[in-house]
């Protein structure tokens, strides 16, 4: 969703700073495939094991194994004279498809990927990932986790979801409640905050490749939805979630699931450097040194020239958000002195209110979700 964040910079870093003792609500808005050498079956033994006659296409197909190793894959042959070795071969047999070994499953998969059925081994973060899950931002969630629902429950953070079913569109604002003492209740009324919309008068978040499968919605982005964020002194602070991915449950009681992408950790750095020296309580280099050690990169999702695409290197950091919404009324647009929308047109749908928000806290499933979707 392409937030206006009160969001992550502002409550990430000031939920970390709130670990060391600043008050978040102070101050601003801040496989190898298969045997090793010539395929078998002409009579001379290979490396692993195979002594008299070895896999051809479908399986070992002459005499058993005879060596005291064995092939050492998982992979049991079947062919007539099979391998009597307990294991049985661990690589992908001649003529496999090694991307769909044991029909879309994985036997092992190297460091950095796990097993996705179907799929094959997929690139994920962090180490202890399953099922493809990038979220390598989870080290973070011990220590911003409560700053980011302690605003929400204090109705200082309230995204707006717009779902418009007909249009196949996924929006989502910032907003003030219309009644202070309505937040986390059903059907709550909301008015949209300006910078919600461009100059255009079209919301700035979209998601308009939007899929619904009985109670599942999977919706795309563009290349980068932006996260404009106020901070201290009037300043505002923008960051961006590139390549991303919204896959969720509707239900009469609301709407659930996760917000996936990738943030440049370069910006998370400039952001610290954007804030006033006085509002941290240690210099901004010692809070620097705690994000290095907390998030590591593992996204390639900016070219040479800082714009979305890939140059081989990693430079940003996957991020999962979980959220949790209920159901709310779209029933007004807040105008600030320099919006650049008088005049918007609210959005047809049903709106959501996210009244549980945080950073998925490890790479798992329902905590993340497979971003870079790069598989073997």
């Amino acid at each position: 969703m392409r937030y206006r964040l009160t969001m992550f910079v502002r409550i990430l870093l000031i939920g970390t700073v709130g670990l060391m003792g600043c008050s978040p609500s102070g101050g601003g808005r801040v496989g190898t495939s298969g045997e090793p050498s010539s395929a078998d079956g002409t009579g001379s033994a290979d490396q692993i094991g195979d002594t008299v006659t070895g896999d051809a296409t479908t399986g070992d197909t002459g005499a058993a194994d005879t060596s005291t190793t064995g092939d050492s894959g998982q992979v049991d042959d079947t062919g007539t004279g099979a391998d009597t070795e307990a294991g049985g071969d661990s690589g992908t047999d001649a003529g496999e498809d090694p991307t769909t070994t044991g029909g879309g499953g994985c036997d092992s998969c190297p460091d950095g990927t796990a097993c996705v059925d179907g799929a094959g081994c997929c690139t994920c973060a962090p180490a202890e990932c399953s099922d493809g899950i990038d979220n390598a931002m989870a080290g973070m969630a011990g220590l911003v986790n409560s700053s980011f629902q302690s605003a929400v429950d204090q109705g200082d953070l309230n995204f707006i979801i717009n779902l418009s079913a007909t249009q196949k569109l996924l929006t989502a604002f910032t907003a003030v409640p219309i009644d202070p003492e309505c937040l986390a209740e059903i059907d709550c009324g909301w008015a949209l905050i300006d910078d919600g919309f461009n100059a255009d008068c079209d919301p700035r978040v979209v998601f308009d490749e939007v899929t619904i499968e009985g109670d599942t919605i999977t919706a795309v982005g563009a290349d980068l939805i932006p996260l404009p964020l106020p901070a201290a002194d009037g300043l505002t602070l923008e960051l961006a979630i590139f390549e991303p991915r919204f896959m969720g449950t509707i239900t009469q009681g609301g709407l659930s699931g996760v917000l996936a992408g990738a943030i440049s950790k370069a910006t998370l750095a400039d952001a610290i450097d954007a804030l006033p020296e006085d509002a941290l309580p240690i210099p901004k280099d010692a809070l620097k040194d705690l994000l290095e050690t907390l998030v590591q990169v593992d996204m390639d999702v900016l070219g040479e020239n800082g714009k979305p695409g890939k140059d081989g290197v990693l430079e940003s950091v996957s991020v999962g958000l979980v959220i949790e919404a209920l159901p709310g009324l779209i029933q007004g647009y807040a105008t600030g002195d320099d919006a650049l929308c008088l005049e918007p047109k609210l959005p047809d749908g049903k709106a959501y209110r996210v009244h549980s928000f945080k950073i998925g806290g490890s790479g798992q499933p329902g905590q993340g979700l497979d971003v870079d979707q790069i598989c073997y």
